[in-house]
This record gives structure tokens, sequence and C-alpha cells, in this order.
């Protein structure tokens, strides 16, 4: 019986650990879908306002895995007469991402803790002429 007491909180690490892995594998699976709608809409020359919305939309469910907020940045917009080098770009960034036993875990190591990965992608694509 002293056994499962010694055991049982190793064990419930690894069963949050692994939900918390599998939820922002999830999480920057959406970014990186958003990032790929928005450059869509870069290269189809939108206004900045429908780059952010139509990447937005495609992030559903993203408001309840974090606890921040999910910014949407388009870095570059195509040109009126693009060459086949140029492409626009867009990079979507995510913060605030609730860890539910990783991000305490992290901290209770010396040296202000360890640092919990943030998922963040960025897409181009080529201009359309």
């Amino acid at each position: 019986m002293i056994e499962f007491a010694l055991i049982t909180p190793l064990l419930l690490l690894c069963i949050f650990g692994m939900i918390d892995l599998g939820r922002m594998f999830l999480v920057q699976a959406m970014v990186t879908n958003g990032a790929r709608e928005g450059a869509r809409m870069v290269a189809l020359r939108q206004p900045a306002a429908d780059v952010t919305s139509r990447a937005n939309a495609s992030m559903p469910g993203l408001d309840a895995l974090s606890t921040g907020t999910h910014a949407v940045t388009p870095v570059a917009t195509c040109p009126a007469a693009p060459t086949p080098s140029q492409g626009g770009a867009v990079t979507v960034s995510v913060t605030g991402f609730k860890w539910l036993a990783l991000g305490g875990i992290a901290g209770l190591f010396p040296g202000g803790g360890i640092p919990v990965p943030a998922p963040s992608a960025t897409s181009s694509m080529r201009c359309l002429g």
C-alpha cells in the first residue's frame, strides 16, 4: 500500500503532463492554421482588418485554451505588381496559454524555473499577380 502512495504523484504528473502537451500541440496546430489563413489573405491583397478577422475565425476555440490574447500581425504586404520572389508573411502568436500541470511544476526549479513553450507560427505565401 505504501508503494502506491509513493508512486501516485509521479503517475499523476505523467498523466497531466501528457494532457498538457496534447493541448499545446492542439493550440500549435490552430495557430499554424491561423497563420496560413492570414498569409493567404495577405497574398490576395486584402485589408489588414480582413486578414486579422479571417485568421481569428480560423482558430475556433482558442480563447478557451489561453487566458491571454492571440495576436495576428501582418508583417508584409503584396505590391501591386509582384515578382515571383516576393511574398507576404503573417505572424500569429498566442500569449497566456493555460498549462494545467507543467506551468506550476516548471516554477519549482531553481533559477526562475524552466521556460515553458508559447505556441506561435509564421507563414508566408507568394503574392498572387
